[in-house]
């Protein structure tokens, strides 16, 4: 018996893979009286293969070049896929961080936290995001936003959950900041000897300080360079200015 793979070139000038088997025919009384040969178009089932690897190429190439971790669990909350990126956020090896659950590398609660939003995920087939701050076991601690959805099969059953992650910690530092800035600009405003009522563009009080202003003495002459309130104050500022009978602040 022989079995192999040829090409063939047919006549139209196409060429066919194709698998030819061979084997003796054998007649009643044992004797070997031809040979029987079986060909079987390869060619579809090979391009089936090829646009199936490529399909795969595409969906890994995607997977590693993409900024943020990508994980994919499996009903179990296994790891079945994980990016680079996530590997490396968890400094952990591809091949020790396959077949693992999050509790094998995260704190409890945060581990918890997880499993639980995938199996709601399973469960009800909805999409989950999530703003939440981790600390690795790098030791680093991200700002990291989350998006959980299943993975389904052809028939609609979840078949596996997966989690796209992308680091925000830069896009929260001048957001904090800016939280800070405002705390001490009301902190100094509150501060000042004079009351203080901010408006809007037109005339509209605006909720600012938190204690009422009060009437105060007249303040010291001022200092040469300098003015009271309601005139200009050292150098004029187009953003800010105060008149004489409110100290207003106008936008």
């Amino acid at each position: 018996r022989i079995e192999r793979e040829v090409q063939s070139i047919l006549k139209d000038g196409s060429v066919r893979n194709q698998w030819v088997v061979k084997f003796p025919l054998i007649s009643p009384d044992g004797k070997t009286i031809g040979v029987c040969g079986i060909l079987s178009d390869l060619s579809d089932k090979e391009r089936a293969e090829d646009a199936i690897l490529e399909s795969e190429e595409r969906f890994r190439a995607v997977v590693e070049c993409s900024p943020g971790a990508i994980v994919i669990r499996d009903l179990e909350g296994r790891n079945v896929i994980a990016n680079k990126t996530f590997c490396d956020w968890h400094g952990i090896e591809r091949e020790d961080l396959l077949g693992k659950s999050a509790h094998d590398f995260l704190e409890k609660e945060t581990a918890d936290q997880i499993a639980a939003q995938e199996r709601k995920v399973i469960k009800t087939g909805t999409i989950i995001d999530e703003e939440r701050r981790i600390t690795y076991p790098t030791g680093v601690t991200r700002e990291i936003f989350s998006q959980k959805f299943p993975i389904l099969n052809p028939e609609g059953d979840c078949i596996a959950v997966g989690t796209v992650i992308n680091d925000i910690t830069d896009c929260k530092r001048p957001q904090e900041a800016f939280q800070q800035s405002e705390q001490r600009l009301r902190g100094a405003i509150d501060s000042l000897p004079e009351g203080f009522a901010p408006s809007d563009a037109e005339d509209r009080p605006v909720p600012f300080q938190e204690k009422s202003p009060t009437i105060r003495p007249a303040p010291p002459q001022p200092r040469a360079g300098e003015r009271r309130v309601g005139e200009e104050l050292r150098a004029p500022t187009p953003a800010l200015r105060f008149t004489k009978t409110s100290a207003t602040y106008r936008a």
